[in-house]
Formats: C-alpha cells, sequence, structure tokens
C-alpha cells in the first residue's frame, strides 16, 4: 500500500478489527499516533527500513500481534507503542535504540525474552511491567535512567544483572536492582525462590553505601520471600512496594549508627492506604527513638518485639490495625499522646498492664542541671493517665501512684500539673533535691505538709508563663488559639510564648507541619531554657525556618540530618532549596564527611563551598 505523503495516519486503520496482515511500504517515515490502536486481530506487521517516527500508541490494544521487528531507522519505541499486545511473543529489536518510553511493553504477558539494547540510555515508567514470561533482564553498560516501575510485576523474573562498567546502577546477588547514585532500590527480582532478603549495603566507587529507600512496586508479587530485613536508617517505602507478597510476614529492622530514630515514610504521591504485610516485625537494639506517624508500618502486625534501647514512642505510632497488646521497655522514657489504638492492652515495663484509652502519656525529667547528682535522668518518669492520676518512677523505687485529689490538695495552682507531667516530675525532683534525706523524703512526699510552700517556690517560673498567658498577652493568645484550631502541645511551652511575637506565633501556629514540629523538637531547642545564642536565632528566623521546613515537606525528606540548625539559620536562602531538592546519600557522605557540625561552621562558609 502506498501513501504519497509517507505516512500512515490514525484515521487509516484505528480500530479495525478486519485486517490480520499488513506489510507497510518502503517510503512510509512516519507513524502517527493511534494509527493501529484496538486492531484486535491484527497478527503480524512489516515496518519499512524508511520509517524515522513511531507515535504513541500505535499498536496499542493489538491483542494478536505475536510479533514485530524494529527497524534500524528508528532509535526509539514510543510510549505505549505495544501496550496490551497480550500475545506477542517476539521483538526483534536493534541496539541503536536510545529510549523506550512509558508502558511500552505493559501488559505483553507472553513476551519470552527482551534483550536491552547495547546503546539505550532511558527506560520509562512501567515499560516492561507485566512481561510475565522474562526470567531475566541484564542491564546494559550506557543505561542510566530507569523509570519506577519498569520492570514491576514481571512474574517469572528471576535475575537482574547490571554490566560491570554501568555507573549508575548495581544488582545485589543478581536479585535486587539497585539504583546507586541515590542509595535505591528499583526492583527486586520477584521470582527468585528466595526466601529471606536483607536490604543493607553495596558497593559504589570502592565505598560502602546504605540502602535508604524502596521504590514503589519494587517488591510487588514476590511470591516466595517470607522475612526482609531493613536498616534502621531506611527513609522511605511505597504504597505498593510490598503488595502481592503472600507469604512475606515478618519484618526485622537492623540497626545502622545514623538510624537512632525510626523515621521511615511511605511515599504516596497520592493520599491512599499503603499495603503492608508484616504480622511479625522485631526492631533490633540501638533504635532510641519511634517517630510520629509509623502507623501504617505496624497496621496489620500481631507480634511486635521493640529494642531494649528504646527511649520515646510518637504519636500515631500503634493506632491502626490488629496488635492487641504491647510490652513497654523499662528503657522508655517519653510516650507522647495518641501514640496507641484505644483498645489496646500496654504492659509499662512490667509494673502494670493498663488499657491505652486511660494513658495520656509518659514523660521524664531532662534537666541536665540538677542539684542532687543522684537521681538518674533516665529513673525519672511520670506516667500520667486520662484520670488526671499520675504513676511516678523514681531511680528503683516502687512506682507511686499520685490521685488527682491529692493533686489539689497542694496548692490553688496546683490544677496546672493535671496536664503537665513534665511539670510534675519537675516539682518530685526539686522536692528531694531540698532534703538531703531523700530516701526517706520520698517514701513520704505525698503526706509531706510542707508541699504548698514548696510547690510555690518551685513552679515561679511556670507562674510567670501563666501571668504571661493571662495578662501580657491575654488578648492576642486566646485569639490565635481560638481561632486555630490548634491544639499542639508544643505551642503551649513559655519558652515559645516568651519568645515569639504576635507576628511569628501566628506564622508557626499556621504552618504547624509535621516537619516544622520535628525541626523544633530535634534541634534542641528547649536545652538551657531556650535561650542559647542559636535557639534566639531560630525565633528571629521564623518564616526562614517555616519556608525551610515547607521544602522538607514538599520533598518529603525526612532524614534527621537535615533538621540541623545550620541548615535553614546560616545557609543562604537561595541555597535551601538546592539542598532540599538534591539531598541524597552522597551528599549525606559528604556533609558528615566535612565535620560541619563539629562547631567550626557557625557561619555555614564550608556548606556555601560544598553546595557551588
Amino acid at each position: 500500500m502506498e501513501n504519497p505523503k509517507g505516512r500512515i495516519t490514525s484515521e487509516m486503520y484505528k480500530g479495525n478489527n478486519d485486517i490480520e496482515k499488513i506489510v507497510i511500504p518502503e517510503g512510509i517515515t512516519i507513524i502517527e499516533n493511534d494509527a493501529f490502536l484496538g486492531c484486535h486481530n491484527l497478527k503480524k506487521v512489516t515496518l519499512p527500513s524508511t520509517l524515522k517516527y513511531l507515535g504513541t500508541c500505535a499498536f496499542e490494544d493489538c491483542y494478536s500481534l505475536e510479533e514485530i521487528t524494529i527497524p534500524e531507522s528508528l532509535q526509539y519505541i514510543p510510549e505505549s507503542a505495544f501496550k496490551n499486545c497480550h500475545n506477542l511473543k517476539r521483538v526483534n529489536i536493534h541496539d541503536h535504540i536510545i529510549y523506550i518510553d512509558d508502558d511500552a511493553f505493559l501488559n505483553c504477558y507472553n513476551l519470552e525474552a527482551f534483550q536491552l539494547p547495547s546503546e539505550i540510555e532511558t527506560i520509562g515508567i512501567r515499560a516492561f511491567s507485566h512481561c510475565d514470561k522474562i526470567k531475566h533482564i541484564d542491564i546494559p553498560e550506557k543505561l542510566n535512567d530507569i523509570g519506577m516501575a519498569a520492570f514491576a510485576e514481571m512474574n517469572s523474573l528471576e535475575k537482574i544483572t547490571v554490566h560491570p562498567h554501568n555507573h549508575t546502577y548495581t544488582s545485589d546477588e543478581d536479585v535486587a536492582l539497585i539504583d546507586s547514585e541515590n542509595g535505591n532500590i528499583l526492583q527486586y527480582a520477584i521470582a527468585n525462590k528466595k526466601e529471606e532478603y536483607i536490604v543493607g549495603y553495596y558497593e559504589k566507587d570502592e565505598m560502602t553505601c546504605l540502602i535508604y529507600n524502596i521504590l514503589n512496586f519494587a517488591f510487588t508479587g514476590a511470591k516466595y520471600l517470607k522475612t526482609i530485613y531493613i536498616p534502621s536508617e531506611l527513609e522511605s517505602i511505597g504504597p505498593d512496594t510490598f503488595k502481592d507478597c503472600p507469604n512475606l510476614k515478618t519484618l526485622k529492622i537492623f540497626f545502622t549508627p545514623y538510624g537512632k530514630v525510626l523515621l521511615i515514610r511511605d511515599n504516596a504521591v497520592w493520599k491512599r492506604d499503603a499495603h503492608i504485610p508484616f504480622e511479625d516485625i522485631t526492631i533490633e537494639d540501638g533504635v532510641t527513638s519511634l517517630a510520629d506517624n509509623l502507623s501504617f508500618i505496624f497496621k496489620n502486625t500481631k507480634k511486635v518485639s521493640l529494642p531494649n534501647t528504646l527511649e520515646e514512642i510518637g504519636s500515631n505510632v500503634f493506632t491502626e490495625g490488629c496488635l492487641q497488646s504491647l510490652n513497654i521497655p523499662s528503657s522508655v522514657i517519653s510516650i507522647n499522646p495518641n501514640a496507641f489504638a484505644d483498645d489496646m492492652e500496654i504492659n509499662m515495663f512490667g509494673f502494670k498492664t493498663f488499657k491505652a484509652k486511660d494513658i495520656a502519656l509518659l514523660t521524664t525529667q531532662r534537666d541536665k542541671d540538677y542539684r542532687r547528682k543522684e537521681i538518674n535522668k533516665n529513673d525519672s518518669k511520670v506516667l500520667a493517665m486520662k484520670d488526671g492520676t499520675y504513676y511516678v518512677f523514681l531511680n528503683d523505687y516502687a512506682p507511686i501512684k499520685v490521685s488527682k485529689d491529692e493533686i489539689d490538695s497542694l496548692s490553688k495552682s496546683s490544677c496546672i500539673l493535671h496536664d503537665e507531667p513534665d511539670v510534675f516530675l519537675d516539682y518530685l525532683i526539686d522536692l528531694l533535691s531540698l532534703n538531703a534525706n531523700y530516701h526517706e523524703q520520698f517514701i513520704n512526699i505525698i503526706s509531706n505538709e510542707n508541699l504548698k510552700k514548696l510547690f510555690e517556690q518551685i513552679f515561679q517560673d511556670m507562674e510567670y508563663v501563666r501571668l504571661i498567658a493571662q495578662n501580657k498577652h491575654e488578648n492576642y493568645i486566646r485569639e490565635i488559639l481560638a481561632n486555630s484550631n490548634n491544639n499542639d502541645e508544643l505551642l503551649f511551652n513559655g519558652i515559645i510564648m516568651r519568645n515569639l511575637s504576635k507576628r511569628d506565633l501566628i506564622l508557626m501556629i499556621n504552618n504547624m507541619t509535621p516537619s516544622l514540629r520535628r525541626f523544633i523538637m530535634m534541634s534542641k531547642i528547649f536545652n538551657n531554657e531556650g535561650d542559647t545564642y542559636e535557639n534566639r536565632l531560630l525565633f528571629d528566623n521564623m518564616e526562614k525556618l517555616i519556608n525551610y521546613t515547607n521544602l522538607l515537606e514538599t520533598y518529603q525528606r525526612y532524614d534527621r540530618f537535615l533538621y540541623q540548625p545550620c541548615f535553614a539559620l546560616y545557609l543562604p536562602t537561595k541555597y535551601l532549596e538546592l539542598l532540599v531538592s538534591h539531598y541524597n546519600a552522597n551528599i549525606k557522605r559528604m556533609l558528615i564527611a566535612s565535620k560541619i557540625f563539629d562547631g567550626n561552621d557557625n557561619e555555614g562558609h564550608n556548606l556555601n563551598d560544598l553546595l557551588k
């Protein structure tokens, strides 16, 4: 068939179910978009050697097509070119193809083998997804850009190898494709018969590097895998990373040097439930904190083993799923509100089992400048119950129960203790420090006749905060909080109230993102009563700090390394987005190696130089 225009248009054959075979004549240089889309009975196509342009979706939904030969005149395969060609068994392809676009061979269930061209540089999103008969993928030397889920859900994929001179990708044991530039697992060979897999380290330029992210769909359909190990520094997974893994029930989180705070996130573009199969989760000793909003990891968990080094449990960690009970290690010194599902049974350090709905929070004295050094801060805890009762743990003494009525009897202003466990613990610590015979004093603490006088002496600072809230800033603080409906406990701190102007308070409340909250807590803003030079700079640069933490939210960066004041305070604004948007494992290692945080870079000069 001849075409004087040298092209096959989309109107000529689209949806034609009468044709079974077609030879496109020499001289045709263009096949337009959708040219043979929906030709369900087309079995064989011969493309001309003169073809220069093949449009998107050109042979999409050609269910009967069995074989295709790509002429050397064509140097790419466009988006959805052979999508849903369910019976396509063989693609004859030359080595000079430069890129294969998104969905090019999506759902080609019967494609038996495919040798990637040696010159290929780019493979698009889902390009070979559901090519269910391909067993082996070999990544050529020049391939440097592989899209998300390019090799996902290939149900016969047993092996992934990488050319030894490829500088972008590497393979772990020939079963996992790793983006070595960014520390990501891109794809797992889901048909290999390993029952356990460790997401750990890989070699890059003679350096040992850690994997930080597992991309979406990487393990989807891994039918043999039963147990997976991940590092405590792992930063993210996708919502479908572990979808359709019927035997994957066990997750073990092993400790790595910068992974004291577990911060793993679900990198979902749209808010939707993640597919998490884990029923048994163990967290290795070394991890000290479970950050806020980890509940998606534990949503299907029936058994959790927490590390003996754990100190803090954030909000919304165990609020989903079927976990019925949880043992809290004695090392835990802080539990934030709303950490557990209401019906869970919480065993506190082997002391007593409570219903989670009855627990307000657990807090610990953290002031390092005690007047009595014998009282260890890590053994000084107050468990606050929602009915106003406190359980006080101090050193190795048996816990003391303090009722709401007993607190009310202390003084007229003791009602402040109902919602401030940390304040109550301050009170107990200071009370003991005033009495040399603190062993005996502790035993008689509740019935001591001098409590009222001591209380009034000890809580001068809290009284000062109360006066500020009621007098100096009474109108606008009440106005801001009333109109914002913001109940974040961080906003009720006296240091923040005393230091922030009305404008900055409004700015902070209106922008109270998880990253801003995390930055304030992790930057240790409350050390030394909040009056350090660095903390004053934070208050003076609230707008810049908010802009910076908004960048962290936008780019979904949760690396604890980024929550350092020197980034937000000393790095010029023009460099902030550059740092956040390009932040990866290599930059992190470079920053660590530069020793920026050893006190030698207060003006941020090293950072400027590094980014340049």
